[in-house]
């Protein structure tokens, strides 16, 4: 599997992992001029952005270690642009990460970890 069609996987298995945790999905895939919002979601009367990282193994370290700040501050333009694109400015929000961990076979979820306000 290539590393789009892993990503996309990853993505289909955070949605339903946040929806069975009580998050209403608002968009996914959500592209700007630069760059990519993964998930949108809502928690309450909080918007969340969601960056999920879909890993085989900790080879390269761990998946979540790849929200550096460089990827804060860019995941933070991004969310800026959604909301002034949905005149939603005066939103509260939080970013959170999901980190969904595969077998090798790409068969079975050997985990999803939910890391909440990352930045």
């Amino acid at each position: 599997m290539d590393r789009l069609s892993l990503g996309k996987k990853g993505e289909l298995m955070a949605q339903k992992f946040l929806r069975q945790k009580g998050l209403k999905i608002i968009a996914t895939n959500f592209y700007t001029p630069r760059g990519e919002l993964d998930i949108i979601a809502q928690e309450k009367d909080e918007l969340v952005f969601v960056e999920v990282k879909t890993r085989t193994s900790e080879l390269f370290g761990k998946p979540e270690e790849a929200v550096d700040k460089r990827k804060q501050e860019k995941l933070q333009k991004l969310a800026e642009f959604f909301l002034a694109q949905h005149s939603r400015q005066n939103s509260p929000i939080r970013f959170d990460v999901v980190v969904v961990k595969l077998d090798p076979t790409l068969k079975t979820r050997e985990k999803i970890e939910w890391f909440r306000q990352v930045i």
